[in-house]
Protein backbone atom coordinates (compact mmCIF):
# COMPACT_ATOMS: atom_id res chain seq x y z
CA UNK A 1 0.00 0.00 0.00
CA UNK A 2 1.28 3.48 -0.80
CA UNK A 3 0.78 6.52 1.36
CA UNK A 4 -2.42 7.72 -0.34
CA UNK A 5 -4.11 4.48 0.69
CA UNK A 6 -3.16 5.07 4.33
CA UNK A 7 -4.18 8.69 4.76
CA UNK A 8 -5.99 9.49 7.98
CA UNK A 9 -9.78 9.43 7.62
CA UNK A 10 -11.14 12.45 9.44
CA UNK A 11 -14.61 11.04 9.94
CA UNK A 12 -13.54 7.95 11.85
CA UNK A 13 -10.89 9.93 13.66
CA UNK A 14 -13.55 12.24 15.10
CA UNK A 15 -15.65 9.25 15.99
CA UNK A 16 -12.96 7.36 17.87
CA UNK A 17 -11.60 10.46 19.56
CA UNK A 18 -15.03 11.07 21.04
CA UNK A 19 -15.10 7.52 22.37
CA UNK A 20 -11.56 7.83 23.73
CA UNK A 21 -12.79 9.60 26.84
CA UNK A 22 -15.33 7.18 27.23
CA UNK A 23 -4.40 -14.97 25.45
CA UNK A 24 -6.03 -16.68 22.54
CA UNK A 25 -4.84 -20.30 22.17
CA UNK A 26 -4.74 -20.85 18.40
CA UNK A 27 -2.58 -22.81 15.97
CA UNK A 28 -1.36 -21.76 12.53
CA UNK A 29 -4.17 -23.62 10.79
CA UNK A 30 -7.54 -22.80 9.32
CA UNK A 31 -9.48 -24.81 11.87
CA UNK A 32 -12.89 -23.41 12.73
CA UNK A 33 -13.19 -21.20 15.79
CA UNK A 34 -15.05 -23.30 18.37
CA UNK A 35 -18.01 -21.02 19.07
CA UNK A 36 -21.01 -22.80 17.65
CA UNK A 37 -23.48 -20.52 19.41
CA UNK A 38 -21.69 -17.26 18.67
CA UNK A 39 -24.81 -15.54 17.34
CA UNK A 40 -26.67 -16.06 20.61
CA UNK A 41 -24.75 -13.04 21.95
CA UNK A 42 -25.47 -10.77 19.00
CA UNK A 43 -27.33 -7.53 19.68
CA UNK A 44 -30.56 -7.17 17.72
CA UNK A 45 -30.32 -3.40 17.40
CA UNK A 46 -28.80 -1.33 14.63
CA UNK A 47 -26.30 0.13 14.47
CA UNK A 48 -24.19 -2.62 15.93
CA UNK A 49 -20.90 -1.98 14.10
CA UNK A 50 -18.62 0.40 16.02
CA UNK A 51 -21.47 2.61 17.23
CA UNK A 52 -24.70 2.54 19.18
CA UNK A 53 -27.55 4.97 18.46
CA UNK A 54 -26.76 7.04 21.56
CA UNK A 55 -23.13 7.41 20.52
CA UNK A 56 -24.05 9.72 17.65
CA UNK A 57 -26.16 11.82 20.02
CA UNK A 58 -23.27 12.08 22.45
CA UNK A 59 -20.87 12.95 19.66
CA UNK A 60 -23.07 15.84 18.56
CA UNK A 61 -22.95 17.20 22.09
CA UNK A 62 -19.18 16.80 22.20
CA UNK A 63 -18.75 18.72 18.95
CA UNK A 64 -20.79 21.62 20.35
CA UNK A 65 -18.52 21.77 23.40
CA UNK A 66 -15.07 20.89 22.06
CA UNK A 67 -13.19 23.35 19.84
CA UNK A 68 -10.99 20.65 18.31
CA UNK A 69 -13.96 18.53 17.36
CA UNK A 70 -15.63 21.60 15.86
CA UNK A 71 -12.65 22.12 13.56
CA UNK A 72 -12.69 18.47 12.49
CA UNK A 73 -16.41 18.59 11.91
CA UNK A 74 -16.07 21.66 9.66
CA UNK A 75 -13.38 19.86 7.64
CA UNK A 76 -15.64 16.86 7.40
CA UNK A 77 -18.44 19.03 5.99
CA UNK A 78 -16.10 20.42 3.33
CA UNK A 79 -15.16 16.90 2.36
CA UNK A 80 -18.81 15.89 2.27
CA UNK A 81 -19.75 18.80 0.02
CA UNK A 82 -17.11 17.69 -2.45
CA UNK A 83 -18.56 14.19 -2.48
CA UNK A 84 -22.06 15.54 -3.06
CA UNK A 85 -21.03 17.08 -6.38
CA UNK A 86 -19.06 14.04 -7.53
CA UNK A 87 -20.37 11.15 -9.59
CA UNK A 88 -20.63 7.63 -8.14
CA UNK A 89 -17.66 5.33 -8.59
CA UNK A 90 -17.70 3.04 -11.60
CA UNK A 91 -16.28 -0.43 -12.13
CA UNK A 92 -12.72 0.29 -13.24
CA UNK A 93 -9.86 -2.16 -12.82
CA UNK A 94 -6.32 -0.83 -12.51
CA UNK A 95 -3.64 -3.47 -13.05
CA UNK A 96 -6.29 -6.08 -12.39
CA UNK A 97 -7.40 -4.45 -9.14
CA UNK A 98 -10.59 -2.73 -8.03
CA UNK A 99 -8.94 -1.60 -4.80
CA UNK A 100 -8.89 2.14 -5.52
CA UNK A 101 -12.61 2.02 -6.25
CA UNK A 102 -13.41 -0.02 -3.15
CA UNK A 103 -11.47 2.38 -0.94
CA UNK A 104 -13.08 5.43 -2.47
CA UNK A 105 -16.53 3.94 -1.87
CA UNK A 106 -15.56 3.11 1.72
CA UNK A 107 -14.27 6.63 2.30
CA UNK A 108 -17.41 8.19 0.87
CA UNK A 109 -19.68 5.93 2.88
CA UNK A 110 -18.11 6.90 6.19
CA UNK A 111 -17.98 10.58 5.28
CA UNK A 112 -21.58 10.89 4.11
CA UNK A 113 -23.13 8.71 6.78
CA UNK A 114 -21.25 10.41 9.59
CA UNK A 115 -22.49 13.77 8.34
CA UNK A 116 -26.04 12.50 8.09
CA UNK A 117 -25.87 11.15 11.65
CA UNK A 118 -24.53 14.47 12.92
CA UNK A 119 -26.88 16.89 11.18
CA UNK A 120 -29.71 14.88 9.59
CA UNK A 121 -29.25 16.45 6.15
CA UNK A 122 -30.92 14.06 3.71
CA UNK A 123 -28.61 15.12 0.91
CA UNK A 124 -25.96 12.93 2.50
CA UNK A 125 -28.12 9.82 2.88
CA UNK A 126 -29.46 10.21 -0.67
CA UNK A 127 -25.96 10.61 -2.09
CA UNK A 128 -24.60 7.60 -0.23
CA UNK A 129 -27.46 5.54 -1.63
CA UNK A 130 -26.44 6.55 -5.16
CA UNK A 131 -22.93 5.32 -4.41
CA UNK A 132 -24.15 2.03 -3.01
CA UNK A 133 -26.67 1.38 -5.74
CA UNK A 134 -23.98 1.75 -8.40
CA UNK A 135 -21.54 -0.50 -6.57
CA UNK A 136 -24.25 -3.10 -5.94
CA UNK A 137 -24.65 -3.36 -9.71
CA UNK A 138 -20.99 -4.11 -10.33
CA UNK A 139 -20.55 -7.54 -11.94
CA UNK A 140 -18.41 -8.50 -8.92
CA UNK A 141 -16.08 -6.89 -6.40
CA UNK A 142 -13.04 -8.51 -8.01
CA UNK A 143 -12.47 -11.62 -5.89
CA UNK A 144 -9.25 -12.35 -7.77
CA UNK A 145 -7.71 -9.61 -5.59
CA UNK A 146 -9.52 -10.17 -2.33
CA UNK A 147 -8.61 -6.90 -0.66
CA UNK A 148 -11.03 -5.32 -3.10
CA UNK A 149 -13.89 -7.55 -1.92
CA UNK A 150 -13.09 -7.05 1.75
CA UNK A 151 -13.02 -3.27 1.61
CA UNK A 152 -16.22 -3.04 -0.45
CA UNK A 153 -17.92 -5.45 1.96
CA UNK A 154 -16.76 -3.21 4.80
CA UNK A 155 -18.34 -0.20 3.07
CA UNK A 156 -21.67 -1.93 2.50
CA UNK A 157 -21.73 -3.33 6.03
CA UNK A 158 -21.31 0.11 7.61
CA UNK A 159 -23.89 1.63 5.27
CA UNK A 160 -26.43 -1.12 5.88
CA UNK A 161 -25.92 -1.00 9.65
CA UNK A 162 -25.57 2.73 10.36
CA UNK A 163 -28.55 3.76 8.21
CA UNK A 164 -30.65 0.65 8.79
CA UNK A 165 -33.59 2.63 10.19
CA UNK A 166 -33.95 4.89 7.15
CA UNK A 167 -33.53 2.34 4.38
CA UNK A 168 -36.64 1.03 2.71
CA UNK A 169 -37.24 -2.72 2.61
CA UNK A 170 -36.11 -2.72 -1.02
CA UNK A 171 -32.94 -0.81 -0.23
CA UNK A 172 -32.10 -3.17 2.63
CA UNK A 173 -32.66 -6.11 0.32
CA UNK A 174 -30.28 -4.67 -2.29
CA UNK A 175 -27.58 -4.08 0.33
CA UNK A 176 -28.04 -7.50 1.93
CA UNK A 177 -27.89 -9.24 -1.43
CA UNK A 178 -24.71 -7.41 -2.43
CA UNK A 179 -22.98 -8.18 0.88
CA UNK A 180 -23.93 -11.85 0.67
CA UNK A 181 -23.41 -12.60 -3.01
CA UNK A 182 -20.42 -10.38 -3.81
CA UNK A 183 -18.78 -10.50 -0.39
CA UNK A 184 -19.56 -13.36 1.99
CA UNK A 185 -20.22 -16.05 -0.61
CA UNK A 186 -16.92 -15.24 -2.29
CA UNK A 187 -15.17 -15.52 1.07
CA UNK A 188 -16.87 -18.84 1.72
CA UNK A 189 -15.47 -20.20 -1.54
CA UNK A 190 -12.01 -19.24 -0.32
CA UNK A 191 -12.49 -20.75 3.15
CA UNK A 192 -13.76 -23.95 1.51
CA UNK A 193 -10.78 -24.11 -0.84
CA UNK A 194 -12.92 -23.85 -3.97
CA UNK A 195 -10.69 -21.30 -5.68
CA UNK A 196 -7.08 -21.28 -6.87
CA UNK A 197 -4.89 -21.85 -3.82
CA UNK A 198 -2.80 -18.81 -4.77
CA UNK A 199 -5.87 -16.70 -3.98
CA UNK A 200 -6.55 -18.27 -0.59
CA UNK A 201 -3.30 -17.32 1.15
CA UNK A 202 -4.88 -14.46 3.09
CA UNK A 203 -7.01 -16.81 5.17
CA UNK A 204 -4.02 -17.93 7.23
CA UNK A 205 -1.27 -15.48 6.31
CA UNK A 206 0.83 -13.66 8.88
CA UNK A 207 0.68 -10.28 7.15
CA UNK A 208 -1.73 -7.38 6.71
CA UNK A 209 -3.87 -9.24 4.14
CA UNK A 210 -5.17 -11.51 6.86
CA UNK A 211 -6.28 -8.63 9.06
CA UNK A 212 -7.75 -6.49 6.28
CA UNK A 213 -9.58 -9.28 4.44
CA UNK A 214 -10.91 -11.19 7.43
CA UNK A 215 -11.93 -8.01 9.24
CA UNK A 216 -13.84 -6.66 6.24
CA UNK A 217 -15.62 -9.94 5.67
CA UNK A 218 -16.32 -10.24 9.39
CA UNK A 219 -18.01 -6.84 9.43
CA UNK A 220 -20.27 -7.97 6.59
CA UNK A 221 -21.21 -11.09 8.51
CA UNK A 222 -22.10 -9.13 11.65
CA UNK A 223 -24.18 -6.67 9.64
CA UNK A 224 -26.44 -9.28 7.98
CA UNK A 225 -26.37 -11.92 10.70
CA UNK A 226 -30.13 -11.78 11.30
CA UNK A 227 -30.83 -12.11 7.60
CA UNK A 228 -28.66 -15.20 7.05
CA UNK A 229 -27.53 -16.52 10.44
CA UNK A 230 -26.02 -19.76 9.15
CA UNK A 231 -23.79 -17.97 6.65
CA UNK A 232 -22.85 -15.33 9.23
CA UNK A 233 -21.92 -17.98 11.79
CA UNK A 234 -19.82 -19.86 9.24
CA UNK A 235 -17.96 -16.70 8.23
CA UNK A 236 -17.37 -15.48 11.78
CA UNK A 237 -16.05 -18.83 12.93
CA UNK A 238 -13.48 -18.79 10.14
CA UNK A 239 -12.62 -15.13 10.66
CA UNK A 240 -12.02 -15.66 14.37
CA UNK A 241 -9.88 -18.69 13.58
CA UNK A 242 -7.74 -16.80 11.08
CA UNK A 243 -7.11 -13.45 12.76
CA UNK A 244 -4.88 -14.75 15.60
CA UNK A 245 -2.44 -16.15 13.07
CA UNK A 246 -1.55 -12.62 11.98
CA UNK A 247 -2.19 -10.94 15.32
CA UNK A 248 0.43 -13.09 17.02
CA UNK A 249 2.99 -11.27 14.88
CA UNK A 250 2.62 -8.31 17.25
CA UNK A 251 4.45 -10.39 19.89
CA UNK A 252 6.38 -9.79 21.98
CA UNK A 253 6.47 -5.97 22.04
CA UNK A 254 3.85 -4.74 19.54
CA UNK A 255 6.16 -4.25 16.54
CA UNK A 256 5.09 -5.16 13.00
CA UNK A 257 7.58 -6.80 10.65
CA UNK A 258 6.10 -5.26 7.49
CA UNK A 259 7.12 -1.79 8.63
CA UNK A 260 5.26 1.26 9.93
CA UNK A 261 3.11 1.87 6.85
CA UNK A 262 1.66 -1.62 6.82
CA UNK A 263 1.39 -1.43 10.60
CA UNK A 264 -1.00 1.50 10.10
CA UNK A 265 -3.08 -0.46 7.59
CA UNK A 266 -3.18 -3.65 9.64
CA UNK A 267 -4.02 -2.02 12.95
CA UNK A 268 -6.65 0.24 11.40
CA UNK A 269 -8.71 -2.72 10.25
CA UNK A 270 -8.24 -4.97 13.25
CA UNK A 271 -9.22 -2.15 15.61
CA UNK A 272 -12.40 -1.43 13.65
CA UNK A 273 -13.29 -5.11 13.75
CA UNK A 274 -12.50 -5.62 17.42
CA UNK A 275 -14.47 -2.51 18.38
CA UNK A 276 -17.39 -3.85 16.35
CA UNK A 277 -17.19 -7.25 18.01
CA UNK A 278 -17.36 -5.61 21.42
CA UNK A 279 -20.30 -3.47 20.40
CA UNK A 280 -22.21 -6.27 18.69
CA UNK A 281 -21.45 -9.18 21.04
CA UNK A 282 -20.26 -7.55 24.25
CA UNK A 283 -16.81 -9.15 23.88
CA UNK A 284 -14.06 -9.70 21.35
CA UNK A 285 -13.60 -13.42 22.09
CA UNK A 286 -10.11 -12.98 23.48
CA UNK A 287 -8.59 -11.25 20.47
CA UNK A 288 -7.19 -8.27 22.37
CA UNK A 289 -5.42 -10.64 24.79
CA UNK A 290 -3.14 -12.02 22.11
CA UNK A 291 0.48 -11.52 23.16
CA UNK A 292 1.97 -8.24 21.97
CA UNK A 293 -1.24 -6.57 20.82
CA UNK A 294 -1.59 -4.54 24.01
CA UNK A 295 1.80 -2.92 23.26
CA UNK A 296 1.35 -2.13 19.58
CA UNK A 297 0.08 1.39 20.25
CA UNK A 298 3.63 2.27 21.31
CA UNK A 299 5.12 1.16 17.98
CA UNK A 300 4.73 4.59 16.27
CA UNK A 301 6.21 6.29 19.34
CA UNK A 302 9.49 4.47 18.70
CA UNK A 303 9.32 4.67 14.90
CA UNK A 304 8.69 8.43 14.59
CA UNK A 305 11.42 11.03 14.93
CA UNK A 306 11.29 14.69 15.99
CA UNK A 307 11.03 15.97 12.39
CA UNK A 308 7.82 14.10 11.52
CA UNK A 309 9.73 11.36 9.76
CA UNK A 310 9.70 7.69 10.64
CA UNK A 311 12.16 4.81 10.49
CA UNK A 312 10.80 3.47 7.22
CA UNK A 313 12.09 -0.08 7.26
CA UNK A 314 10.50 -2.71 5.03
CA UNK A 315 7.92 -1.38 2.54
CA UNK A 316 7.22 2.16 3.79
CA UNK A 317 7.75 5.83 3.05
CA UNK A 318 9.37 8.06 5.64
CA UNK A 319 6.32 10.13 6.66
CA UNK A 320 5.43 9.96 10.33
CA UNK A 321 3.12 7.06 11.07
CA UNK A 322 -0.03 7.40 13.14
CA UNK A 323 -3.74 6.75 12.87
CA UNK A 324 -7.05 7.08 14.67
CA UNK A 325 -6.60 3.52 15.94
CA UNK A 326 -4.00 4.88 18.35
CA UNK A 327 -6.77 6.51 20.37
CA UNK A 328 -8.66 3.23 20.74
CA UNK A 329 -5.47 1.37 21.62
CA UNK A 330 -4.51 4.07 24.11
CA UNK A 331 -7.88 3.93 25.83
CA UNK A 332 -7.98 0.14 25.85
CA UNK A 333 -4.44 -0.44 27.13
CA UNK A 334 -3.66 2.78 29.03
CA UNK A 335 -1.06 4.16 26.63
CA UNK A 336 -1.03 7.96 27.10
CA UNK A 337 2.03 8.40 24.86
CA UNK A 338 0.05 6.97 21.94
CA UNK A 339 -2.57 9.68 22.43
CA UNK A 340 0.03 12.41 22.59
CA UNK A 341 1.77 11.42 19.38
CA UNK A 342 -1.50 11.32 17.49
CA UNK A 343 -2.64 14.69 18.81
CA UNK A 344 0.70 16.27 17.90
CA UNK A 345 0.59 14.88 14.37
CA UNK A 346 -2.94 16.15 13.87
CA UNK A 347 -1.66 19.65 14.54
CA UNK A 348 0.76 19.46 11.60
CA UNK A 349 -1.44 17.60 9.13
CA UNK A 350 -4.91 17.98 7.71
CA UNK A 351 -7.69 15.41 7.80
CA UNK A 352 -8.60 14.03 4.40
Amino acid sequence: MKRNSLQRSCFVFIFLFAFFVMEVQAQDTTSVFPLKNILSKLQFRHPRLLARPEDFINLKKRIAEDSTLKVWYEKLKIKGENVLVSVPCTYELSNGKLLNVSRKVLDRVYTLIMLYQLNGDKRYSERVWQELEWAARFPDWNPSHFLDVAEMTHAFAIAYDWLYQIWTDNQRSILQTAIITKGLNEARKVYEGKVDHKKTFWTNSKNNWNLVCNSGIGLGAIAIARKDPELAKYILQHVLSALPIAMRQFAPDGAWSEGPEYWALATRYIVIFLASLENAFGEDFGMQDIDGFSHTGIFPVYMNGPTNKCFNFSDAVDSAVSGFQLLWLANKFNLPSAVQIEKELVKVSSCT
